[in-house]
């Protein structure tokens, strides 16, 4: 299962008798005596089916990082660093990631590995753990986390948690729907069928809503005979785990089925892309993830957070002379350098158990909210940081905002299905 999707910025305010860093965001004002390297290391597909996330994300972490370092650097510490992105191809596949984990490791010599949505991490956390590099990735029914072993490991985006929220959001803003499919490839069948048991309960029990699962092979593009399936169902409302081009294609087939249902996913809402492969009539009504910091609603983003999230969109107009086609790097790329980043200021080093210590320890500002790590019920440690859960509709040529079901913490979400396992 793949996650979509993107992430992270910040500022600083400084008085001159006291400096105040806004971590992770920018730093100085003065010229420091000693200018440091920090090496961070990130895997994503820039390559094969998924590589569009990997490509469009490393676009907003280098304008990120290039802003942090025109600013000064990051002050961690007594000492100013100049960040340095190393990124390694894992073309979504398990073998690739560990050698990408490798590579910058032993060739880069990073400090941490962020960003990380693919399917390796079986294979990426014990390298990662053996050298104490801190690794942040995500959840997943496909992820089991060891807490003897991933004891440097940060679950920056609870992909395994914030679906249920996501799709909360879809039947909130649409009550008349009572049957929900859960879709996408199937090789994710097994794994998920693990946890969802008693996501079925919960949704039937609390909020009435039936549940249906109905997987496809990987690199399917004829959807007609799985819809069909789902319409003899009862299907009211599609959410689908797949790629960005697996909903446009299913958008593309419902309409020319004139199956009338509302699809949604964990996926941004890129609409180029969309009308792209399927019409603009086809893709009205579809729900996507929106994580731009500046139209969260129900989730606080501090202010320097607003400010970079700003800078960097702008940036990106000036640099590709078009608005940024989504904000899926508000919660991958950009959004777990910042967290790494913060966690080091306020650690004042970049050694990895003071920087577990400081994630453990402290509440930690991101470009979609703050938070207190928490998961020591879910994952057995505190190591898994909260999302807004924010989805948008496609009206016409634009993203709407819909509403916020944030996972402020991820033992919540825990605490309400555990009645039902």
């Amino acid at each position: 299962m793949r996650v979509r999707t993107a992430i992270a910025y910040s500022l600083f305010i400084a008085f001159i008798v006291v400096l105040i860093i806004g971590p992770a965001c920018t730093q100085k004002t003065e010229a420091p005596g000693e200018i440091k390297k920090l090496k961070i290391g990130c895997i994503m597909p820039f390559t094969g089916a998924a590589s569009v996330y990997g490509e469009e994300t490393r676009k907003d972490m280098d304008i990120y990082v290039s802003l942090l370092n025109q600013s000064g650097g990051v002050k961690i510490g007594d000492d100013f660093y100049q960040v340095e992105m190393h990124y390694a191809d894992d073309a979504m596949q398990v073998a690739p990631s560990a050698a990408a984990a490798r590579k910058l490791i032993y060739d880069e010599e990073v400090t941490a590995i962020v960003g990380y949505f693919g399917i390796g991490y079986s294979v990426v956390a014990p390298i990662t753990n053996a050298d104490k590099i801190i690794f942040i990735a995500r959840s997943g029914a496909d992820i089991y986390i060891d807490p003897q072993r991933d004891k440097y490991v940060i679950i920056g985006l609870p992909l395994g948690q914030f679906t249920l929220n996501q799709a909360l959001v879809a039947l909130e803003t649409h009550p008349e729907a009572k049957v929900i499919c859960w879709t996408g490839p199937e090789g994710a069948k097994e794994a998920i069928s693990v946890s969802a048991d008693p996501v079925d309960k919960w949704l039937e029990a609390e909020k009435g809503v039936k549940n249906i699962r109905i997987f496809y092979p990987p690199a399917t593009t004829n959807f007609v005979p799985y819809l069909l399936k789902m319409k003899e169902q009862g299907a009211q409302l599609i959410y689908n785990g797949g790629t960005l081009l697996d909903i446009a294609l299913m958008a593309k087939q419902c309409h020319e089925l004139g199956f009338k249902v509302p699809l949604s996913s964990g996926s941004d809402n890129d609409i180029p892309i969309l009308k792209k492969i399927a019409g603009i009539d086809a893709i009205q009504g579809i729900i996507g993830n929106q994580t731009a910091p500046w139209e969260l609603k129900k989730t606080k983003v501090a202010p320097r957070y607003l400010e970079m999230a700003d800078k960097i969109r702008n940036k990106f107009l000036e640099i590709y002379g078009k608005t940024m086609p989504h904000f899926g790097s508000f919660v991958i790329g950009l959004n777990q350098t910042a967290q790494y980043l913060e966690a080091c200021q306020q650690a004042g080093s970049t050694d990895p158990d003071k920087v577990m210590a400081a994630f453990k320890a402290g509440t930690i500002d991101t470009f979609i909210g703050s938070y207190k790590l928490t998961g020591i019920k879910t994952f057995g440690m505190p190591i898994s940081f909260g999302y807004p859960c924010a989805m948008a509709e496609i009206r016409g040529e634009q993203s709407v905002y819909l509403d916020e079901y944030p996972l402020t913490d991820v033992d919540i979400w825990f605490d309400n299905l555990i009645k039902y396992k």
